[in-house]
């Protein structure tokens, strides 16, 4: 499954894969979505910034210009309870929610 994948890449500290589950979480659809019943469930993302904030903030660590300027306008609209958030999940990065059914709802 491409999204196994995905996770495995950002996990690895592949920059691209970690600004793509940062569009992910931001509500965005992948670029590449699963044919199918999975393309359906690709609507219904399941949105946390915290977590987006965090993907895009690694990405840019990583040298993704664009994920970096993304986490800076991310983390400028947030609560501070959010930023917070999003801190502790950068501070143990490679435990953040990927499996394809924590990132999509299960309702679709």
């Amino acid at each position: 499954m491409a999204t196994e994948w995905l996770c495995r890449a950002a996990r690895q500290g592949h920059p691209a894969a970690q600004y793509e589950l940062g569009r992910i979480y931001a509500g965005e659809n992948p670029r590449s979505p699963s044919r199918g019943r999975k393309l359906m469930r690709t609507v219904a993302a399941n949105q946390d910034l915290s977590q987006a904030q965090a993907w895009f903030a690694l990405a840019g660590a990583n040298g993704h210009a664009e994920a970096a300027a993304r986490a800076d306008d991310l983390a400028a609209r947030m609560s501070v309870t959010e930023r917070a958030a999003a801190e502790a999940l950068r501070a143990d990065w490679r435990r953040i929610p990927c499996a394809y059914d924590e990132v999509f709802s299960q309702d679709a």
